[in-house]
């Protein structure tokens, strides 16, 4: 769904705000970790490398959610999915994993055509109040929520990200990936 209506991005913007409210506020306290209504951990962690100014950005971002030109929300129809990890006894993460990469490729041709897009979940706890709003029939679930509009700065022209042997492991959990034995 694409909210362009200027006084259905309000409301979204106004369950937006408390949301990123709790999690701001547990990752100044220096908490790697907040409890939700069922009682899971979610982190509140950042990843990034300058947190002072992630927090500035998002905290402007969440005060004016609801003033972007465009949120999209992403929705799913939960009876068409395979999810095959709920027999685990922990988070389900695989029914996510159409939904997903379709969102991340909407965001890729949206920058492409030069719009920034932010991808969040933090909205989706509100999913009664979505759906009721917007239309949204029963059996949907919404996945995530898409802000575009054209950047107040130019796209960064150089990224930081974790090296490789960080993240990829060698027939094991932890032993060491090196450089170009990933694709053998």
């Amino acid at each position: 769904v694409f909210v362009r209506d200027p006084a259905l991005r309000r409301q979204l913007g106004e369950w937006y705000l408390p949301l990123w409210e709790e999690v701001a506020a547990a990752a100044r306290d220096g908490a790697a970790a907040i409890r939700g209504a069922g009682g899971a951990a979610k982190s509140v962690q950042t990843g990034f490398t300058d947190t002072a100014r992630t927090m500035a950005d998002t905290d402007q971002f969440a005060r004016r959610f609801g003033e972007l030109p465009v949120i999209i929300v992403v929705c799913a129809d939960l009876a068409q999915t395979h999810p095959t990890d709920t027999g685990l006894g922990r988070l389900s993460i695989v029914g996510g994993g159409s939904v997903y990469p379709m969102a991340q490729n909407l965001c890729l041709a949206l920058r492409a055509q030069g719009v920034a897009t932010t991808f969040t979940t933090l909205l989706v706890a509100r999913e009664p109040e979505v759906k009721e709003l917007l239309g949204i029939p029963g059996h949907m679930a919404t996945a995530c929520h898409i802000v575009a509009g054209y950047p107040a700065r130019p796209f960064p022209r150089r990224l930081h990200r974790p090296d490789v042997s960080e993240l990829a492991f060698a027939d094991r959990y932890g032993s060491r990936l090196s450089a170009g034995e990933g694709a053998r």
